[in-house]
């Protein structure tokens, strides 16, 4: 097995287009290649050399189990599970593939929605935004995955989803997606004094959100 990592784009290189037709839209970006140079698998989220480890052993186990002629129930739901972790179906398809899946218990019905919610996320970041108006964009539709109870299963992806949020709610003054999105932020904040002095920040603006909110209403 190989494993390309694209990380910066090289003036004149000889594969320019090589980004592209890997799938990718930014960088950086990490694929495992096998000898044919077929994708196995991309390392989404964190990039942390846990992470790695974590994504070339799931691609590892893609690979034994499609060997398999016939899978059980449980490897079916192993299957899926890594399969939309790493990237080897899109949002779209993995949700035509959940569909496809043996009837769930509660909790794999969970485990289900956060992965689609994840490979959501990263499908609204494709490409990812490049100025304030697509952040907001993109926190709108992160709102929206909330209010219908699709958060992300990787907790690596919550600082944006949440922060995203934020800009979004500061931007059409909804002071309740912001309440929800600082609550969720500070949790993830805890402990770091680097950081308290921005929820301090965040905390006032949503307070003067509050008070202009409530203005209105009176009205």
């Amino acid at each position: 097995m190989l494993f390309l990592h694209v990380t910066t784009k090289l003036p004149d290189a000889p594969r320019d287009d090589l980004l592209r037709e890997l799938g990718g839209s930014g960088y950086p970006m990490l694929v495992f290649l096998d000898g044919d140079g077929t994708v196995l698998g991309e390392q989404l989220g964190e990039r942390s050399v846990r992470r790695f480890n974590r994504a070339l052993k799931g691609v590892r186990r893609v690979v034994a189990l499609a060997k398999k002629e016939e899978l059980t129930r449980a490897e079916r739901l192993e299957r899926f599970f890594l399969e939309c972790e790493l990237g080897r179906l899109d949002w779209v398809d993995a949700e035509a593939a959940a569909k496809k899946l043996p009837k769930l218990e509660a909790s794999e019905r969970k485990q289900v929605v956060g992965a689609l919610a994840n490979l959501e996320y990263h499908y609204i970041l494709d490409p990812p935004p490049k100025s304030t108006d697509e952040i907001v964009i993109a926190g709108e539709k992160f709102a929206e995955m909330v209010r219908e109870g699709r958060i992300p299963a990787d907790k690596t992806l919550y600082e944006v989803f949440w922060g995203f949020q934020i800009f979004y709610a500061r931007d059409v003054e909804d002071p309740k997606v912001y309440e929800r999105a600082l609550a969720e932020t500070t949790k993830l904040w805890a402990g770091d004094a680097k950081k308290e002095k921005r929820l301090a920040q965040l905390r006032r603006e949503l307070a003067n959100l509050k008070v202009r909110a409530a203005g209105e209403k009176e009205e």
